[in-house]
């Protein structure tokens, strides 16, 4: 069991989870790439990540990580994570000590 500074509560990540779906498609036409290609960047198939934009299969926690990365690192989206209250400020302050 994890303790301490480093536990996230699984209703947290939930909550992540379901901001970042609620944005996929939004925040992918913003960065101009493709379903394939993001798929492709960050380990699933296309289809998998098809059914995650659609809603029809929740994403994981690593991959909600991985997704995050990419688009925190885009020029095009990274301020739109934050406008949508995507951006994990409670899971940043965690690892960053703030």
């Amino acid at each position: 069991m994890i303790e301490g500074k480093w536990k996230i509560d699984r209703s947290y990540k939930n909550i992540c989870i379901e901001m970042m779906t609620e944005n996929l498609a939004s925040l992918r036409a913003k960065a101009d790439i493709t379903q394939g290609e993001i798929s492709n960047l960050i380990g699933i198939s296309r289809q998998t990540y098809y059914a995650i934009e659609t809603g029809q299969r929740t994403m994981s926690w690593n991959t909600y990580l991985s997704l995050l990365l990419f688009f925190d690192t885009n020029n095009s989206t990274r301020s739109m994570l934050r406008a949508l209250s995507i951006y994990p400020k409670e899971l940043m302050s965690k690892m960053c000590g703030i």
